[in-house]
């Protein structure tokens, strides 16, 4: 763990050094475990840092991307927003993406996979889009390879519109479940098609993300109110 710290690590305006370093801790970890090693480092020895808060796009923001945004830009946009893939999920470093219906079938990390319901409109492109190209890759580089570098594409297309904001893969992913939720998918079905293990990281993923007058609506159906007294008048005939 010593040795990575020395390493140089990338210095980007929304980056996370800290986080890189404990991602690079967690990969070394992973590998020797493959060998029986385990127990490496003591709970104090862990790497610390602070997570990163990714905020949505609101609409007007989601207009500017699109705004000046080409066919494979489109694309690129529709299928993140519309499938709340991570990146390796959408180039395919562990299995590439497979479509039945409307149901999106993504593979990730430790052999996991999960589905994620997606509209006809972006099944149909995905389908259109396998028939004019010989790769599974569903983003593809000119040698048909996958391409690893959908971050700067998306990045480039920012730059392209003009937009004065930041703008990362997780954040569309973000975009897409928070738009999910406030259409009125329930938090159990969302933490399935998120990938999450457990309901508490998908509320935590989705703290900002209120529905309209909701927290209002909250107040007055808790809110209690006693019903009201009967007074007795005293004995009979009085």
């Amino acid at each position: 763990m010593g040795w990575l710290r020395k390493q140089p690590v990338p210095e980007r305006k929304h980056g996370n050094p800290k986080r890189t370093i404990a991602n690079k801790v967690g990969d070394v970890r992973i590998f020797l475990k493959e060998f029986g090693v385990t127990k490496l480092l003591k709970k104090n020895e862990e790497p610390k840092y602070h997570k990163k808060i990714v905020v949505a796009h609101p609409d007007d923001e989601l207009d500017v991307l699109y705004g000046t945004a080409d066919a494979e830009e489109t694309f690129l946009l529709d299928f993140f927003i519309g499938s709340m893939a991570r990146d390796h999920e959408a180039y395919g470093k562990y299995g590439h993406p497979e479509l039945t219906g409307t149901t999106l079938t993504l593979y990730g990390k430790h052999h996991k996979t999960r589905t994620v319901e997606i509209n006809q409109r972006l099944a149909d492109a995905i389908r259109e889009r396998r028939k004019r190209s010989n790769s599974k890759a569903l983003f593809g580089n000119r040698n048909g390879r996958p391409d690893k570098h959908l971050l700067r594409k998306l990045q480039n297309i920012a730059k392209k519109a003009g937009a004065e904001f930041h703008t990362e893969l997780h954040k569309l992913r973000k975009t897409a479940a928070s738009r999910r939720y406030l259409a009125g998918v329930p938090l159990p079905t969302l933490m399935l098609e998120l990938g999450h293990e457990s309901l508490a990281v998908t509320q935590d993923y989705l703290a900002d993300a209120r529905k309209p007058g909701e927290a209002k609506k909250a107040v007055s159906d808790a809110d209690f109110i006693p019903k009201p007294k009967v007074v007795k008048t005293g004995t009979d005939g009085d």
